[in-house]
């Protein structure tokens, strides 16, 4: 169809200027017109149209916050200055992103891990995160953590599972390797 009108739009223009008729080409040239959406980077972008028709559509992301979770960090360690307070929050938020068209890409889920400190000193330490179906992660990272900051420790690794599934009472936090040190 779309040969046969390319085919045909253009005997109309040999016509045309052979033609003396100016005024009849116009009319059947504009009939060769056919409308779309004619910028490339559009999503339904159409290669055979020459007229813009305004039906131009785009990528688009929504981003949500699909859940929260926040499990305090006490100082176990009898000795310690801080013993038993809590001197650090680890707060999962979970993010979802979807797209409007499927050409767009994957729909998607990531967990951020941000930790806050909860004293006037630095610490350094060593932790895990865990967690059981139906959310399996893990990740371990050892920080230096300033004062009464928020530290953005990243994506959470996943272990082949959905990263869609919720946020549960089994992801845990534990300090590894030792104490929590004060600087």
């Amino acid at each position: 169809m779309i040969k046969y009108k390319l085919f045909k739009c253009r005997a109309i223009l040999r016509l045309c200027k052979i033609s003396a008729g100016i005024i009849l080409c116009i009319i059947f040239f504009n009939r060769c017109n056919e409308c779309g959406c004619i910028d490339q980077r559009a999503i339904n972008y159409n290669s055979t149209a020459n007229k813009n028709d305004g039906s131009c559509e785009y990528c688009d992301t929504t981003l949500k916050l699909f859940a929260t979770k926040t499990i305090s960090l006490k100082d176990n360690n009898s000795a310690s200055t801080h013993y038993n307070q809590v001197v650090a929050r680890f707060v999962f938020e979970q993010d979802s992103s979807s797209y409007n068209d499927m050409s767009c890409g994957d729909d998607a889920c990531m967990i951020f891990l941000h930790i806050e400190s909860q004293v006037s000193q630095e610490m350094e330490f060593t932790y895990k995160v865990f967690s059981s179906y139906p959310l399996y992660l893990y990740s371990t990272r050892h920080i230096i953590l300033p004062a009464n900051v928020t530290y953005n420790a990243d994506t959470v690794n996943f272990n082949g599972s959905n990263p869609c599934s919720t946020l549960n009472s089994s992801i845990g936090v534990l300090v590894i390797n030792g104490n929590i040190v004060y600087h």
